[in-house]
Formats: structure tokens, C-alpha cells, sequence
């Protein structure tokens, strides 16, 4: 076996051998520094990009999109309510989740209207279904919105954006068409808790 200080030797004695190898190692180590450093400095100044790299992360899969949080947000500072409801709607049920709220309105024919707000404190999945529905890119109250319209008579359409303020994921769903879903998501009311 060999002594801590045999093993210091040697590993001195390697390095002499090799000395272009360890400076390669310690110049990328350094330029990898550099560059995290540099998008540190970006992630903390600009909201837009924490929210598209940090707090939701978006992937899609055959049939479905899923929105992904890290659990990092901790502003849990405000509530959001849908301030217009079509008149055809009632209130089913307003349930409280660990991490914001998922309200539920009905029409006389049974078709949902689904409004759903997460605020990112806990790792937690988001899923939209996705297939059969044509994605649009769009813009609620000036945050980047994911539009998802759909023609089947079993499937509703879905808006899923993210507030750039508060970090907090927001979603709709209901039988809609694209104004419509931009119509409810811009009269959500944020009101502090």
C-alpha cells in the first residue's frame, strides 16, 4: 500500500510528465467558470430568462406537452381568479393544491371550463394534452402563451402561459376557440394573499 505521501509523489511526478495535459484541464475548467459565471449574470438579471430556463421547463411527448417545475420559486405572494366566466358556466368546485389552485366551471351540456394556476414552490409535473390540436404560439398581457386548438367534439382547447413576475404557471382549458381562450386568460386578477 502506498503512503499519503507516496501517493502526493506520484501524483506530482504525472503531472511533470504531462504538463500541457493539466493546463488543458485547468484552462477549460476555467473557461467553463467563465461562461457560468457569464449566464449567471444574465439568469439574474433578466426575468424572462429564469422563467424559460429555471422554473417551468417545457419537453413534449406523442400525445401530451408537460410543463416541468424545479420547485425553486417560493413566491407564493398571490392568488389568481378568472375575473370573466361565460355565462353558459357555473362554479363546480375551487380545490386548493399544496402549491395554488385548480378551479372547475360547468355548462348545462357537461363540457368543463378548467382554470388552473401553479406557483413553482414544489418539483411538479404539469401535463396538456396535446394531440389533435394545433399549436399556436401567442401572448397574454405580454408573457409568451402555448395556444393548443383542437376540432374534436371530445377534446377541449387549452392556454398555458407563465406570469414573468411571479413565476406562477397559469392554464385554461375549455370548448374555445383561440380568442376566447386569450379573452379569459387576459381577465385573470392577481391579487396579493
Amino acid at each position: 500500500k502506498m503512503t499519503d505521501f507516496e501517493k502526493k509523489i506520484s501524483k506530482l511526478i504525472r503531472r511533470a510528465k504531462h504538463p500541457i495535459r493539466y493546463h488543458a484541464i485547468r484552462a477549460a475548467a476555467a473557461i467553463l467558470l467563465l461562461i457560468v459565471t457569464a449566464f449567471g449574470v444574465v439568469f439574474a438579471a433578466s426575468p424572462d430568462v429564469r422563467a424559460d430556463v429555471i422554473n417551468w421547463f417545457k419537453s413534449t411527448f406523442m400525445h401530451y406537452s408537460q410543463y416541468s417545475s424545479d420547485g425553486q420559486n417560493s413566491n407564493t405572494e398571490y392568488e389568481y381568479s378568472l375575473s370573466t366566466i361565460p355565462s353558459e358556466y357555473t362554479e363546480l368546485n375551487i380545490i386548493d393544491t399544496e402549491d395554488g389552485q385548480t378551479c372547475l366551471y360547468v355548462n348545462k351540456e357537461g363540457k368543463l371550463l378548467k382554470f388552473i394556476y401553479a406557483r413553482g414552490g414544489i418539483k411538479d409535473n404539469f401535463f396538456v394534452k396535446t394531440d389533435l390540436h394545433t399549436h399556436i404560439e401567442g401572448f397574454v398581457n405580454g408573457n409568451k402563451a402555448d395556444i393548443y386548438i383542437t376540432d374534436s367534439d371530445k377534446e377541449s382547447s387549452a392556454i398555458v402561459w407563465q406570469d414573468s413576475e411571479t413565476d406562477t404557471l397559469l392554464f385554461i382549458s375549455a370548448k374555445a376557440d383561440q380568442d376566447l381562450l386569450i379573452t379569459l386568460a387576459e381577465s385573470i386578477k392577481k391579487t396579493p394573499k
